[in-house]
Formats: structure tokens, sequence, C-alpha cells
């Protein structure tokens, strides 16, 4: 049964199309539906239009504005047509290209038009090529201002203008950003955009690492559609654009302007704490350690913090830290921290590296600059926290103090285990029997119970109330929809109780990449490839997703329901029997021929092993005894033999056999 649109209509009064044609059979409605493409395919975004029919002739109407405000904000939206007869769902289609009128709108950031690719009819909003470029910018102490001109704008009214400061999650991810901070823009009598940005009050979630860049943008408005815009830099600007302003209290920063080698204005936002507190001496008794510092300005209530360094990609970060107090002496100020009171957060800990800053109200930390600091130790390692650790105090690169602390094992006889997994193929291939996986795993380890690409945000919600009829979705396999519908049921602790598992291994994956589709306010479940590739994703009833466009956002999100879970699961297994794959994604393969060859996505595996790292650091903050497995520093890649296919989440078969063997060794040195 086909459907043909005939004549397009535009009533200028009403700002909307008649669209007419002729149907075979009677309508029982009308539809216009998208698929946004942004990191995933999002579900269908539907309008159900009016309209008439006689006989075999019908019309429906097109309203501009209310497909213009649910049509994508800042991107290229394809509208199709939709009819359904007898609860079929037929694409409108034409015999050929149909002549139309448009709606004149000088003012619109955006061109509409309807299209007929391969004869099916379909409305497009796209945004209109804009440019804007710099034209004048000052940096002061105290404030940033400059002007803006966008040339192909014939008009700025009726238009909203706000300036952009984007950080990138790490300096040569340029396509991607978290923190972000806007300001009102004036637009001037000479019709250029006028800005100023009091520093001080820029946000302190920028300061994440010693080198934050902040990529500069216009935000343009019109209606409920927008655009946004770097900010272009002509060559004669290029040396007067080069500016830098030391930024004292509370910042202790450096703001750094300059321009990019595609001609845009960004900004770097260096942090410049070093040698603000000096460490003077450091004595191990045999019993503790005590600190001399000496404060180069005046400090608050100041307390010792040290830091545990959480790696994130190529640099770190800190999640996990312990305070401890610092008393005033006459010439210099000490704290002490008892041998058996340590740094380590963890009784089975990998390696760690844990950084000395100080405290105080209304500061930044301040490391603890070693300059000519006596280090006295009674041995080269120190034993810590029951001889359980040995412990070293350095000078780091930055001349500053940090702890490197070494784990002593201990070992236990062999004992096959069972082992729940949540996650995964990161963590669930390795118990594959077959020869690219590992064929004795099973002499280690029986698998308990699985829960395979469920969320911790899905997880810890409420079981949906809607009636699913999976069955009909033939777009799946029987395996994929078993573990969508796992997901939909929410029981897995019940499982997990009822599996009575040794060891909990998890990977983080699904809450890494994949969105979060919130069907109410308390029920959500993971939007997993499957779903992603079913008719099911179009078919769900939901209020909101929780994607990852904005990594910082959806962490804020996260972190509550990884509270909430990792408290739920200790009552079930204990925290030492808890198992973290720390995954990541591997950015090259091997192609049939064996080359090593790298991703076209490349940059954004890297954000999104960034984003990986950064959840992991907090779960092991919040389960701190919880075991690590760790190939971060192996440099397993994919391989295009891979017996499932190959991808970025698929690797070597070396990693899989790795990985057995870690499990072993963990279960070989867990009291």
């Amino acid at each position: 049964m086909k459907i043909f649109a005939k004549s397009i209509q535009l009533d200028l009064n009403k700002k909307e199309w008649l669209i007419s044609g002729e149907a075979s059979a009677p309508i029982q409605k009308v539809m216009i539906s998208y698929n946004e493409i942004r990191e995933y395919k999002h579900p269908a975004k539907t309008i159900q239009l009016s309209y008439t029919q006689e006989k075999k002739m019908f019309t429906f109407t097109v309203p501009f504005e209310q497909i213009t405000s649910q049509s994508i904000a800042s991107g290229t939206t394809n509208w199709q047509f939709f009819v359904f007869i007898n609860d079929l769902k037929i694409p409108v289609q034409t015999d050929g290209p149909i002549r139309y009128e448009k709606l004149p709108d000088q003012h619109s950031l955006f061109t509409h038009l309807f299209d007929f690719p391969e004869g099916i009819l379909t409305f497009i909003l796209k945004p209109n090529p804009l440019t804007a470029e710099l034209k004048q910018l000052q940096i002061e102490e105290k404030q940033l201002h400059g002007k803006i001109e966008i040339p192909a704008l014939q008009s700025l009214t009726e238009l909203n203008f706000s300036f952009l400061l984007k950080r990138r999650p790490r300096s040569d991810l340029y396509l991607f950003h978290d923190a972000e901070y806007s300001i009102p823009v004036q637009v001037s009598e000479a019709g250029q955009l006028a800005f100023t940005i009091q520093t001080e009050k820029l946000p302190n979630s920028f300061l994440v690492d010693q080198l934050n860049v902040l990529d500069a943008q216009i935000e343009i408005k019109d209606h409920h559609l927008s655009q946004t815009l770097f900010i272009d830099v002509e060559s004669d600007l290029k040396n007067e654009v080069t500016r830098q302003v030391q930024m004292g209290s509370p910042y202790y920063t450096v703001l750094d302007s300059y321009v990019t080698g595609s001609n845009r204005l960004s900004f770097n936002f260096k942090t410049n704490y070093n040698q603000f507190v000096h460490l003077k001496k450091v004595e191990e008794s045999g019993q503790d350690i005590r600190f001399s510092l000496k404060f180069i300005e005046k400090l608050t209530q100041p307390v010792l913090v040290i830091k545990r360094r959480d790696p994130k990609g190529k640099s770190f970060e800190y999640q996990t830290e312990k305070v401890f107090p610092i008393q005033k002496g006459l010439t210099t100020y000490t704290a002490i921290i008892n041998l058996q009171q340590f740094t380590a957060s963890s009784g089975y800990p990998q390696v760690e590296r844990w950084d000395y800053f100080v405290r105080s109200t209304n500061k930044p930390d301040f490391p603890l600059y070693v300059l000519n600091a006596e280090i006295i130790q009674k041995s080269r390692k120190m034993s810590v926290l029951n001889n359980r650790y040995t412990a070293d105090l350095v000078r780091n690169g930055q001349g500053n103090l940090t702890a490197k602390l070494n784990p002593t094992a201990i070992v236990q006889p062999d004992k096959a285990k069972k082992i729940a997994v949540m996650g995964t193929c990161f963590s669930r291939n390795a118990f594959n029997s077959s020869h690219y996986f590992n064929p004795d795993y099973k002499s280690f380890f029986e698998v308990s119970f699985t829960q395979f690409h469920t969320s911790i945000i899905s997880a810890m919600t409420e079981k949906p109330d809607i009636e699913i009829d999976f069955t009909k979705y033939t777009d799946m396999t029987e395996n994929e929809r078993s573990f969508v519908v796992e997901d939909f049921q929410k029981d897995f602790f019940e499982k997990l109780s009822k599996s009575q598992s040794d060891y909990f291994l998890i990977d983080l994956y699904p809450d890494v990449i994949r969105p979060v589709i919130w069907l109410n306010e308390r029920s959500a479940v993971t939007l997993s490839y499957v779903i992603e590739g079913s008719e099911l994703l179009n078919d769900l009833p939901y209020t909101r997703i929780s994607d990852h466009i904005r990594n910082d956002l959806f962490f804020d999100e996260w972190k509550g329901y990884a509270d909430a879970f990792i408290q739920k699961l200790t009552t079930i297994i204990p925290e030492e029997r808890i198992i973290l794959n720390r995954g990541g994604f591997t950015t090259s393969y091997y192609d049939k021929n064996g080359k090593v060859v790298e991703y076209k996505n490349k940059m954004a595996i890297q954000k999104a092993n960034l984003f990986w790292d950064q959840i992991n650091n907090y779960f092991l903050k919040k389960a701190p005894n919880a075991r690590v497995i760790d190939f971060s520093n192996k440099q397993y890649i994919g391989d295009f033999y891979y017996p499932f296919g190959h991808s970025f989440s698929h690797f070597e078969s070396d990693y899989y056999k790795d990985f057995l063997k870690e499990l072993i060794y963990i279960d070989q040195t867990t009291i």
C-alpha cells in the first residue's frame, strides 16, 4: 500500500502548509517524526498532524512553529511523514519533486525546505552557514572584554546571544567539552556583539588539571533553535590576542589567551599553586611521621590533606583523600601521622601514589613543596599499616611531596570459586571456553550469575509499570532479547543474593557510553546497543534521557545512584570480594593482514576512556577495598578476527587470557 502527496500549499498567515494527496484506504492518523543521531540514536520525536479525508483524497496540516519548537536545537533535522492505515505505518511518498513556497524569515538561523529523497516526503530544517569573527579583545586583571561580528547576519534584532567558555576534558580533545560558563552579550549600535567577563567569577569547576583549555564560543538563539559558533581570529589580530594575566586569591592561576591552529580563540586557565607551602623537614620515628611546614602567606585553619592519584587518561585526578590536623608552633607548623593510620585506602590495592597538600579557608589546596627539606626515614622503605605496605616519601617531578606505596601479597592455596558478573564482554568473555578466550577457565571459576548491559542507574530504579511484548521485536536475537528483558526486570540484587557467589566482577561500560532512558520519574532502562538498533526504541514511552553529551552533568546524576548501588551491593557481598575491571576502549586494532590500524573515531574513544577513568575512580573511592584489574599499561588492542566482530570494545586474545590470570591472582591474595 502506498500513500502519495500531490501538492504543497502555504498558508502565510497561519505559518503552515497544507499537503494534499491520495490514499487508497481510510487513514487512522498522520505523523511526522525524526530520530536524532548524536553519539547515539535517540528515540523518535513525533508530532501528530491534523488531517481531513474525503474518499481517497486527503489533506494534512504542517504547522511550522510547532515543528520548529521540537526540532534539533543546533543541528539538521530531517522530518519524515507517515500515515497509519489498518495499524500499518506507511511513509508518504511522491512521484518526484513538488513545487512549494517558503516562509520568509530574515532573522532565522535556519533554512527550511521540503525534500524528496528516493521519493519520500521530508521536511528539513538545517543551520545556515555562519561565522563569528573577533574584532577586539582586552584582558585585564579583573575582567576580560571584547567585540565580535557575525557578517552573514543581516539583523541582530530578535536574536539572543551568549558568550561561552567551554572546558575541554583534555587539551587534544578539541571536539568535546564538559564544564561551561555563559554570560549574556550586548548588541552595540555598530552591529557588534560586546562581551565582558569578570575573571573573579570564573567557575572553580574549570580548575581540574594543571592546564585547563577553555574554548570561546558564541551561542545564538532564534525562537526555539540555536547555533553555537567558534570565534575566528584574523591574522592581524593574533599578536594582540596573546596575553597572560596572573590571577591571585582565590584562584592562584594564570589566564592565558591564545589562537589555536584552526585560528580560533581559546584560553589556558593554568594553576599556579606551587611554593606557597614549604616542607622544611619530615621525620619517621618508627611509630609515626612528623612533618614540619612553613607557610609563605597566612593560612586560616590549615589542615594536612593527602590525596590519592587515580589514573585518568595519560594523567590523573584526585577523588580519594584523607585529612590530618596541623598544629601551630613558634616558627613552624607541625602535622603527625601514625604509621598504622597511614595513607592507603584499601587492604587490597595496587601500587598507589599519594600527594600531600595543605588546605585552608577560602584557598586552593597548596602542595607541599620540597626544596631542601630533610627527609629522615629509619629504613629505605617504611613498613606501614601493620606490614601490609611499604612506603617511601619522595620529591615528585613538580618538586612536591609524594608517598609511594606498594602492597604486600598474602598468598592462599588455589580454590575454584563462584563468580557473578555485571557488565559486558570486557569481563564476561573471559569466561568463554573457545580457543580465542580461555578453554580451561572452569578449572578456576564458575559463572554463577550474569547481568549483561545494565547500567547502575537502571539497576537502582523501579520496575516499569508497562506491558511490553518483547517477542514481537524480531530485530533482536534471542540472546539479545534476554538481557534487555533482564534490564527491565529490576531483580539484579535478588538474583545476586541467590547466586551465593564468592566474587562479584563488574565493569562500568554501560555507565560510560550508553544513555539511560527514563520511562517515568521512578523507572529507567539502559539504552543499550540492542534497544538502539530495534524498533523498541521508538515504541518506548519516555520522559527524558540521561546521556553523555555532557559527561560532567551525567556524572553528577550518576554518583547518587552509584552510592546507593555500592551500599546495597556490600550487604550481599563483602567489599574485598568485589572486583572492578577498570576496562577501557582500544583506539586501534590488527586488521586482516595483521597491520595495526587506528579507529576513525579515535578522539571520541579517548573522550570515553577519560570518563571511564573518572567513574572508576569514584567507584573505588566509595568501595576502597574492592580489588582491581587494570590493563591500562599493557596496550592491548583489537583484532579483526575477534570471534564476534572487531570493535573498540573487543580485544586481542591475550587480553582475555591475561584477565583470567589476574582473577586467579586476586583469588590467591584475598583474605
